[in-house]
C-alpha cells in the first residue's frame, strides 16, 4: 500500500525476505507487477496512489496538540527509534515470527 516515498523501498524488503525461502532459478516470477515466490507468497503494490484522508490527519493533529506534554517527554526516543530503522532496515525492528 502506499505508504511514502519509500513504497518501492519497502516492496523490495518484502520480495528480499521471501526469496530466501525458494530456489531462485525456477520458483520466482514477475507476470504484471506481481511477483510470485513458489508456494510460499506473492509480493505487489496496491493503493500505489498517495491519498490523504483530511479527516485522520486532523485527529492526529489534535491528540498530539492535546498531548503536548508526552510528545515533548517522548521525542528523543523517537528521533532514536526512527534513526534506528533508516541504519538496520524494517526487519530487524519488526520481528519476523
Amino acid at each position: 500500500m502506499f505508504a511514502n516515498i519509500n513504497r518501492h523501498a519497502i516492496l523490495d524488503e518484502f520480495k528480499a525476505l521471501l526469496s530466501k525461502y525458494v530456489d531462485h532459478s525456477q520458483q520466482i516470477r514477475e507476470e504484471r507487477k506481481v511477483w510470485y515466490y513458489g508456494q510460499v507468497g506473492l509480493c505487489t503494490m496496491v493503493n500505489s496512489q498517495e491519498y490523504i484522508n483530511e479527516d485522520l490527519l486532523n485527529g492526529w493533529l489534535r491528540t498530539i496538540e492535546k498531548n503536548q506534554q508526552f510528545w515533548l517527554d517522548k521525542q528523543e526516543e523517537l528521533y532514536k527509534l526512527t534513526k534506528k530503522v533508516r541504519e538496520i532496515g524494517l526487519s530487524e525492528v519488526i520481528p519476523i515470527i
